[in-house]
């Protein structure tokens, strides 16, 4: 795709970039600092050059795990460059770690050298980045590049934001290459823009026409037609947009990245940084693995408990439904008989005499939770995160409350704050009360929160307050 070979081009030169950046430091310090009168014949080596590679690599590992190359044509450069300095003052320290850690030089000149180091990595790297950027940004606004677009709607709001997007002077990356919506010949879009379906057909659209936005633009009256169109989008798996109202704005809820922009709203945008991410991935992979190794005791005794209790497997797999709507299958300690669902799904209550003795036990404890660990490092799961449902639950609830797609933007979570602030819900009714507490963990998720509610977790189990 084009969108990979820009970002193969930007790593290609970065890497030389990262490599130039290293061997003017090695210079300076070899020829000023140390004053090494023959430090040219060094550069002869392939010592030098493996070791500048060595560190380039670093480098391109470090700025992907930061998101440098995510979205590379929608980024501010302002902003981007701001990252970019932050994610090269870390690196340095790393860097920095690696190479003085045994080193004769006294700590005032280590302080020094890192300085000029980071100085030199902001500046090569920094640099050719703005140049690429610039370039690329010419190139978009001469319509050789974007991204692909369709319009979902076809009323005058659609109509307005067609001639707003195609307008050659104002061109802001989006290709606009058709629209979706109910075949209707009064539409003012009706032989101007090709209509490429029903909403329904968006995700065929998608897939078939390489789409990368869909952008809703319904009028405000249209709210069941908005929230099928979302829907529709979801299910597709493309970046959302909708037209902002004054509303909007004037409270503020809408917020930009670049200020050239189309005034367009991101529906559902990323909620962590792309350091955030893969720092939670990290945490969630040492954490699985160090709790499945921990728990391997616990797992024996448990085990045979649940088979002394009760006829039937040790473990319980089930269907749930993930981030972006992807179903799994949780493994969990078998807390009720085998045919506990013979009549069909539903949910556990106080007294429920489905549930066997030992299962009673685990489920106050939370100790019916621990082979999730398996599911957390395979990827299914975080260990902080909404709880997973049923799709036979969820349609209900959407039914009800639309909300709850929100929850399918995270991957669901051991445990979370619906779960130790309201515990196991009962009926559909609870279930809509305890997705308000994940709403509000997804507005406000941060490392900070999911350590407190680990703790509340902790809480929970050792006091045995589960259900």
């Amino acid at each position: 795709m084009r969108r990979n070979r820009y970002r193969l081009i930007y790593i290609a030169v970065e890497f030389f970039a990262a490599a130039a950046a290293w061997l003017c430091f090695w210079w300076v310090r070899k020829r000023l600092i140390e004053n090494q009168p023959g430090v040219l014949d060094d550069v002869y080596t392939a010592g030098l050059w493996a070791k500048a590679g060595l560190v380039s690599a670093f480098w391109i590992l470090w700025y992907w795990l930061w998101g440098q190359y995510d979205a590379l044509y929608r980024r501010s450069r302002l902003m981007d460059l701001w990252r970019l300095i932050g994610a090269s003052l870390a690196g340095t320290a790393i860097v920095g770690l690696s190479t003085f850690l045994d080193d004769p030089i006294t700590p005032p000149a280590v302080r020094t050298m890192l300085l000029g180091y980071a100085g030199a990595q902001i500046f090569w790297v920094g640099g050719a980045r703005l140049l690429l950027t610039s370039y690329f940004r010419v190139r978009l606004a001469g319509r050789r590049g974007g991204y692909r677009t369709v319009i979902v709607g076809s009323g005058p709001s659609a109509f307005e934001l067609w001639r707003l997007l195609n307008n050659p002077k104002t061109f802001t990356g989006y290709w606009v290459v058709g629209y979706v919506a109910e075949r209707d010949e009064s539409s003012p879009l009706f032989g101007k823009l090709k209509r490429l379906g029903n909403t329904d057909d968006l995700p065929n659209v998608v897939k078939t026409r390489g789409i990368e936005d869909a952008v809703i633009a319904m009028d405000a009256t249209e709210k069941e037609r908005f929230l099928a169109a979302l829907a529709a989008c979801e299910r597709a798996g493309v970046n959302i947009k909708a037209i902002p109202a004054v509303r909007d704005f004037l409270i503020g809820s809408v917020k930009i990245n670049g200020v050239w922009g189309a005034p367009l709203v991101e529906i559902y945008p990323r909620l962590l940084a792309p350091w955030e991410r893969t720092a939670k991935r990290m945490l969630d992979l040492a954490a699985a693995a160090a709790g499945l190794l921990a728990c391997l005791p616990l797992f024996a005794a448990v085990a045979l408990a649940v088979k002394l209790d009760s006829r039937g497997p040790v473990f319980f797999r089930q269907e749930r439904v993930g981030r972006g709507g992807k179903v799994f299958r949780i493994v969990k300690f078998r807390t009720m008989c085998t045919d506990a669902e013979a009549a069909g799904p539903r949910l556990a209550f106080d007294g429920d005499p489905r549930i066997t003795k030992v299962g009673r036990f685990l489920r106050k404890t939370r100790l019916d939770e621990i082979p999730q660990f398996y599911n957390v490092l395979v990827g299914d799961m975080s260990l902080v995160g909404p709880r997973p449902e049923r799709k036979f639950f969820i349609d209900q609830i959407v039914a009800r409350a639309p909300e709850y797609r929100h929850l399918l933007k995270v991957k669901p979570g051991i445990t979370s704050l619906g779960q130790v602030r309201y515990g196991y819900a009962e009926n559909i009714d609870q279930m809509i009360e305890r997705m308000r507490y994940d709403l509000l963990y997804i507005e406000n998720i941060s490392f900070a929160l999911d350590f407190k509610i680990l703790l509340l977790t902790i809480g929970t189990v050792l006091g045995a307050k589960g259900k």
